[in-house]
């Protein structure tokens, strides 16, 4: 880079078309260093977004563009100097620490879901059980079947709630017990 100027192309889009880019391709058709870019978007049989994709609300995108605003006014002055290719790799380099450090925003502090120690797949299975039998019993509109959907339905969301109390209880108990000695 002798004695010229570049800018740096940053592109962001939202969440749904990430998994649909297909090319991203530079076009080298100039001598200018005004290249086009081009890039071709996939349909709706596309990849599905792999595990792990960053998710940014509102809050996180706004802390990403300020941080990414603020590392480039503080390492714009230093663009203006970079004379070898030395100091423009330790430019990049600082660059890719920051883009790295940036992707810390995106990486979720906690789990979305609760771990209950005491949940079981018997309780999920009743779960499941409860709620099918709780949709089949306001779908009916016969007054004798409904009656006789509405008291199986009772019953199982009983024993649901039976079971949720005594394993909270026993985990609940087993904890103390760890607690104490």
């Amino acid at each position: 880079m002798e004695r010229g100027k570049s800018w740096i192309d940053v592109a962001l889009s939202s969440q749904s078309p990430y998994h649909r880019k297909g090319s991203w391709d530079v076009h080298r058709t100039t001598w200018s260093d005004h290249n086009p870019i081009t890039f071709n978007t996939n349909g709706v049989n596309c990849d599905p977004l792999p595990p792990g994709h960053p998710w940014l609300n509102q809050r996180q995108l706004f802390k990403l563009l300020k941080a990414t605003k603020d590392f480039f006014k503080q390492i714009e002055p230093e663009m203006e100097n970079i004379k070898t290719k030395a100091q423009l790799d330790w430019w990049i380099e600082r660059l890719n620490l920051f883009i790295q450090q940036a992707s810390t925003f995106c990486v979720p502090r906690n789990s979305p879901f609760l771990k209950i120690p005491w949940w079981d797949s018997e309780l999920e299975t009743q779960r499941k059980k409860t709620r099918a039998l709780r949709a089949r019993f306001l779908r009916c509109r016969h007054t004798a079947e409904r009656q006789t959907r509405r008291q199986i339905f009772k019953r199982e969301a009983a024993l649901y709630n039976y079971l949720i109390k005594s394993k909270s209880r026993a985990s609940f108990e087993k904890t103390c017990l760890q607690i104490t000695k």
